[in-house]
């Protein structure tokens, strides 16, 4: 029945959760959250308001990632170091 499956995959789905605690992000490969290897953390901006942020797990070396929001950064942070983008300089300011 739809409903016996619905209720299934909705209790299946909470009980794997592993919510990130502040410095933490998300290893797919490890399925659980991680500390970046070095607490070094790259920011990439989506949108003005959104953002990805990208590093690398300790523990199998791929490449994690976190989307989020940039009023919400400081309170993700934790001990992470984060690098935010640099902008590009425009030709004309340049020698």
């Amino acid at each position: 029945m739809g409903r016996d499956l619905s209720a299934f995959l909705q209790a299946r789905r909470t009980k794997n959760k592993k919510p990130c605690k502040a410095g933490e992000i998300y290893c797919v490969r490890c399925r659980a959250p991680k500390v970046p290897a070095g607490n070094m953390v790259e920011y990439e901006p989506k949108t003005e308001t959104l953002g990805n942020l990208f590093a690398i797990c300790p523990d199998c070396g791929l490449g994690i990632n976190r989307r989020v929001n940039l009023t919400k950064l400081e309170q993700i942070r934790g001990q992470m170091n984060i690098t935010m983008p640099q902008g590009l300089r425009h030709i004309v300011d340049s020698s």
